[in-house]
């Protein structure tokens, strides 16, 4: 076969490899947009569900410290100004009764008058009214949460939950509640389930982050105001990465609760999937290739072969074999039925053309044309005897079949 020819078989095989490649492109392409998507709204609401937890327990813990906040500040012995030793003895013991009941690190009550406090064990020159929790109870005028700061007795970080204590003539204190910010993430920011990068915080309104278990998190700077009302996740830049928010106000502290996470828990097990695909589609891709390659071999490439075999016995003006290919094509069928027609033309221009002298021009590759050549050549001349009354004795076709006889 000359370089520039190609078998059908191979050509055949280039084209269906060539369709099954762009089918699979196509298909790949798709199902990665497809992936990529599910993948993004599952991981997407998986990321808000637990932003929600998350904002639940918190909300569930701060109640839980508002409520008692606001029991103790309604005891008369708080209220009224004037308190006998023996009174402050047993608002001190209510005090602690409330601390070792609800595990909560210090609760206590810081006076007005002198700036001493109850139950709480406080430095030499300490000063309730100066600390951060009294003036934010005072400031706000209400029931509030103070933003972490570190306790003057045993240097933890925590947050209090305060509430100024009015008595007949005023202000007599402020009832308070100390939270360790260690308790508290370890209490409600537990160890994700779905995401490995995942974590949460604790964001105060202008953006400043209060509560994180990575504590040299606390004071950086967080962009709420990425966040928009509708919203339930979003990109932002934190820390210098590209990390998926979601963020929930809580409505117990005023502050926002945000989840964060690592891109790579979406395009990780889209590319999973995708690989998964891509596996699957080169198996079938193969299976189909391979099974085309049967079907056409057992539709065409055998028919022709044999057909092409037949041809070349033409050439030796060998027509006595009969193929049968019993082909369901269509063009195969043309194609045979054409080759039996030329094997009849043939079988008939043989009886008159010596098959000899065919073979000896073919031998040559050379085709029988008019014209004449000096040859030394023997010739025999035979006469007949009494041709003529046989002829007029035997019917045409006996005639015919004895003539045959006799040049044979």
């Amino acid at each position: 076969m000359p370089r520039s020819q190609r078998s059908i078989r191979i050509s055949l095989f280039y084209l269906i490899s060539l369709f099954g490649i762009v089918l699979a492109a196509v298909f790949i392409g798709i199902s990665t947009v497809v992936v990529v998507r599910d993948v993004s709204v599952q991981v997407e609401q998986s990321l808000v569900l637990e932003t929600t937890r998350t904002d639940s327990k918190i909300g569930d813990y701060f109640a839980k410290v508002r409520q008692v906040v606001n029991l103790l500040s309604q005891d008369t012995g708080f209220t009224d100004p004037d308190r006998t030793p023996a009174t402050r003895a047993e608002l001190k013991a209510l005090l602690e009764r409330n601390r070792v009941g609800f595990d909560f690190m210090f609760v206590y009550f810081g006076i007005e008058a002198d700036g001493t406090a109850i139950n709480y064990d406080a430095p030499p020159g300490w000063d309730a009214r100066k600390r951060p929790w009294y003036q934010t109870a005072v400031r706000e005028g209400r029931l509030a949460i103070t933003e972490p700061y570190v306790d003057a007795a045993t240097g933890v970080l925590v947050t209090t939950v305060v509430r100024q204590v009015l008595g007949p003539t005023g202000r007599v204190g402020v009832m308070a509640v100390d939270c360790s910010l260690k308790d508290i993430v370890d209490l409600v920011f537990s160890k994700s389930e779905l995401f490995a990068s995942a974590f949460n915080l604790i964001v105060s309104a202008d953006g400043r982050v209060l509560i994180a278990r990575d504590q040299s998190l606390l004071g950086s700077r967080f962009p709420v105001d990425a966040w928009r009302i509708g919203q339930t996740t979003t990109r932002v830049d934190y820390q210098g990465q590209q990390r998926i928010a979601s963020i929930i106000p809580n409505q117990e502290t005023g502050y926002w609760v945000v989840s964060l996470l690592d891109p790579s828990e979406i395009t990780d097990p889209a590319v999973r999937l995708i690989l998964l695909l891509l596996g699957i589609i080169v198996l079938v891709l193969a299976l189909f290739i391979l099974a085309m390659n049967r079907i056409i071999a057992r539709l065409i490439i055998r028919p022709i072969t044999e057909i092409s075999g037949d041809m070349k016995k033409i050439q030796s003006l060998d027509l006595d074999g009969v193929i049968s290919h019993g082909s369901r094509t269509y063009e195969i069928a043309l194609m045979q039925n054409a080759l039996d027609n030329m094997k009849k033309g043939l079988r008939s221009f043989r009886k008159y053309v010596p098959s000899d002298v065919v073979n000896m021009l073919l031998a040559r590759d050379a085709e029988a044309s008019l014209g004449a050549e000096k040859k030394n050549l023997s010739i025999m001349f035979s006469d007949i005897a009494d041709f003529t009354t046989l002829s007029e004795k035997y019917p045409p076709d006996e005639l015919a079949a004895h003539l045959g006889t006799y040049f044979d």
